[in-house]
């Protein structure tokens, strides 16, 4: 601001100067040549124009100044009015959280064991129905394991199975061979007591399942039995038949078997034939041949 004022001084000074000596100098202007009067007028116009040039140039740069002066204060109040707004930053501490530990929910020994024996019960009826085995009837769960495994299920499932063969067993009665011949499946899940020399017990067959004669009691040559062709399974009809140990082909034997109806299958020389069907609860065996 000094030296814009120190300027507009001199400025000042030198319009005064220069309006005495123009006031002074118009007496003798009159005198002067007319070519010198218009030199001296172009003159006087262009210096008038240098000075206002230099007062405008001034005025503005004083502008420009005051309006940078006002910028800054302004930016200034601004800062210490953000200062002033700023929120104040703090820390909180993290509460500290304890996790609760994951609990097992232990199933009491009284409820898996009833889950067992539910499950032998229905292995053990499907076993009896449709004549599976044991093992492939048996839906173990692992929850089981500290009641029983899997081998100790299937063990239980035969107990069962063998135990309901035996009842079944000692209900059963003499068949109606000339009945059942005719219409197989109207006896079907009767128990009967059966007498059987064995026909075919071989390859064809499997080792759970023989064809025979068959009758209410032991002939003395196979031709007399009044039933002369039937099939008799045991065990899975597959693999597992342990009511057939030590029976093997031309055997005569008693057998408490419970009636499935009919079977269809294919004979040797071709062609196709229904016999009576049978699966076998119990065997003992009457004579070896």
């Amino acid at each position: 601001m000094g030296r814009r004022t120190s300027r507009r001084h001199r400025l000042s000074k030198v319009r005064c100067r220069t309006s005495r000596e123009s006031q002074r100098g118009w007496l003798s202007f009159r005198a002067l040549p007319g070519w010198a009067q218009i030199v001296m007028v172009v003159l006087a116009v262009a210096v008038g124009a240098l000075a206002a040039g230099s007062g405008e140039s001034d005025d503005e740069a004083e502008a420009d100044g005051r309006a940078e002066a006002e910028d800054e204060s302004d930016r200034v109040d601004a800062g210490d009015d953000e200062e002033l707004a700023a929120p104040e930053t703090t820390t909180v501490p993290r509460a500290a959280t304890t996790r609760p530990r994951a609990t097992t929910t232990t199933v009491p020994l009284e409820t898996l064991q009833a889950e067992v024996n539910a499950e032998v019960q229905r292995a053990c009826d499907a076993v009896l129905l449709l004549g599976t085995s044991a093992s492939s009837a048996v839906d173990y769960e692992s929850s089981w394991t500290p009641v029983v495994d899997e081998d100790g299920l299937v063990g239980a499932v035969q107990g069962c199975v063998q135990q309901a063969e035996a009842v079944q067993a000692e209900a059963a009665v003499p068949p109606d061979i000339d009945a059942i011949i005719k219409d197989p499946d109207a006896v079907e899940g009767q128990v009967f007591l059966i007498v059987v020399e064995i026909l075919q017990y071989d390859a064809a067959t499997g080792p759970c399942a023989f064809r025979g004669y068959w009758d209410t009691r032991q002939r003395e040559y196979n031709f007399e039995y009044e039933g002369d062709n039937a099939l008799f399974s045991a065990g899975d009809a597959v693999s597992e038949c342990p009511a057939l140990g030590g029976i093997d082909q031309e055997d005569v034997v008693r057998v408490w078997a419970r009636s499935t109806g009919s079977f269809a299958y294919d004979t040797q020389i071709g062609g196709n034939t229904t016999a009576p069907s049978f699966h076998i609860l119990k065997a003992e065996l009457i004579q070896k041949k």
